[in-house]
Formats: C-alpha cells, structure tokens, sequence
C-alpha cells in the first residue's frame, strides 16, 4: 500500500474494493482487482506485448489508447516515453472513474474520453463483467468468452495441476470472472471524429484492445486520415478478423506482423502490429 498521504485520500473516497496496489516497480494503481491487475501488469511492463515487431515511440509521440481500461497501457507509454501525449478511451463509467485517478498526475498530457470507439458516431449497449473488466465490451459473447478465458487459465495452470484438476479449477475460475454481468448504454465514436477536434497532426501509435470492435474501429477512420497513423497494434479475436485486419491493413500500406501470446494458445485471441 502507497503511503503518500495524497493517495490515502483519494483511496477514503472510493470503495474498499477499489484500493490503491502498489505496483512491482512502486506506482500506486486505482483497480478493482488484484488478479486482473497482476496479469495486466505482466502483460504490459513486464513482457511489453504492445512494443514487438518493430513498434517503438519518438520522444513527444502521440498515442490513441483505445481500450484503455484502467490506464495500465497509459502509464507504461509515459514511463517510457515521458513526453508522450496520450488519448485513453474507455467506456465503463465505473473503470474511466478509476481511470482518470491513475493518470491524474501527467495533467493535459493525458486526456481521458469516456466513450468507445467505432465505425460511426451513436449510443449503444456495452456489457460490463465486474469480476473480470478487461473482457468487457460491446460484442460480448458468454460461450465465447468463455472459451477464450479457459484456454489463458489453462495455459497458465499447466505445469502446477493434473488434467482432472485442472478441468475442475478452470470451470470454477470462469465461472466466477464471467457472473454478474451488467449491461449500460455507451456513447460510441470513431477516430476521424476525435481527430477533427484536436491539434492532432499524427497518431504515432493506435493501441486498441476493444474485444471484437477492432475492425469496426479501423472502419471509421476517413481516407484522409490514414496517412497521418505511423503504427497501428491491436488483437483479433477470430480467424475472420484476424484476415480481414490484416487484408485492410496492408491496403492502407502497412507491414503487418501477427504473433499469438503464450497464454492465448488454443484461442482465437492473436495480436497485430502495424507499421509503415
């Protein structure tokens, strides 16, 4: 627990679930959850999953983090590259709340919307998952995201539990993470609208991990906006999507590299990077 008195009085504010972690390299996290929280460290600081295949940042680089979730991405591109200017996007009013306190302290240099992003401008239903958020989303899928949060518990189960064992812990786990679900209606954008509204010249990065909305995303950018995205990373959570990322990606003129996590083997999940 960070003992800066200025996180001790944020964290009275919010309930007990939502205490600030001290994360491994001694940033103070707002999050719900410790596993989430934990996995989204790894993933991110740890294995820098976003930053393979040739995808880096200049200094003053400007990043979309579309699916920002609790900000995790966000504080990690400005560990490294302190002046980067950063657009997060989240559309879980609960999450965003949380969102907006981990990055508080990088002021205008973080702008936080609270809105998802798609092939056009509208409202719609977004289903929340409170014990497992980061596979909340807009195509939520109970059977299949069941099946893709399976094969990351068994991937990480496998070399501590007997086959019996393991069906029983996995069962029990994904049932768990994927109860409760609550659905709320989200404002939706697309990135040509954001771009019209800002001083934005270029997106050094477009970072989205938006469960199954990817390709509407990449839909809603304007043929003359295009030129101005030097490097795109994103998931595809089918062999559907996947090709046809790839095949609009290349159209645009990019190189394009597709790499499966270790943990997302035996799923659909495959990441994408994107680069002129």
């Amino acid at each position: 627990m960070n003992s800066n008195p200025m996180h001790r009085n944020r964290n009275a504010k919010i309930p007990a679930k939502n205490r600030v972690l001290q994360l491994p390299n001694g940033m103070p996290f707002y999050h719900v959850h410790q596993y989430e929280t934990e996995f989204t460290y790894k993933e991110i600081f740890e294995d820098k999953v976003y930053f393979k295949h040739g995808i880096s940042l200049d200094v003053g680089a400007c990043i979309f983090d579309i699916g920002a979730n609790l900000g995790m991405f966000t504080m990690f591109v400005k560990r490294v590259c302190p002046s980067a200017r950063v657009f997060a996007f989240e559309p879980s009013p609960e999450i965003c709340g949380l969102l907006r306190l981990n990055v508080a302290g990088y002021g205008s240099s973080v702008q936080v919307h609270e809105c998802g992003m798609s092939d056009q401008e509208k409202r719609t239903t977004f289903t929340y998952y409170p014990n497992y958020t980061i596979m909340s989303g807009f195509y939520t899928d109970v059977d299949e995201d069941t099946q893709t949060l399976a094969a990351g518990i068994r991937n990480q189960l496998r070399e501590s539990l007997s086959s019996g064992n393991m069906n029983q812990a996995v069962a029990s786990l994904v049932g768990d993470k994927l109860k409760g679900a609550q659905q709320t209606e989200c404002r939706l954008r697309t990135v040509s609208a954001v771009l019209a509204e800002t001083d934005v010249e270029k997106i050094d990065l477009l970072k989205i991990d938006a469960e199954k909305s990817e390709l509407d995303i990449l839909r809603g950018i304007d043929e003359n906006d295009w030129p101005r995205i030097e490097q795109i990373v994103l998931e595809a959570h089918s062999k559907e999507q996947l090709e046809a990322d790839v095949s609009l990606l290349e159209r645009r003129g990019f190189e394009v590299n597709a790499a499966q996590q270790d943990q997302f083997v035996a799923s659909n999940t495959t990441n994408i990077y994107a680069r002129r």
